[in-house]
């Protein structure tokens, strides 16, 4: 889902804008507050993966 990039790329050159944006966009669309937490880590997260 490009929203996911789109929020890890905000963490990564620290727009907080952007960042709220990309969260908002992706809870609306459904997913788990699991999923959106594990952005800042996405390497490490299950979730990444599928």
């Amino acid at each position: 889902m490009a929203e996911l990039a789109g929020s890890r790329a905000s963490r990564i050159n620290g727009c907080g804008a952007c960042a709220h944006g990309h969260t908002a966009n992706l809870r609306e669309a459904g997913v788990s507050e699991e999923r959106v937490a594990a952005v800042a880590a996405w390497w490490h997260a299950p979730s990444s993966r599928g």
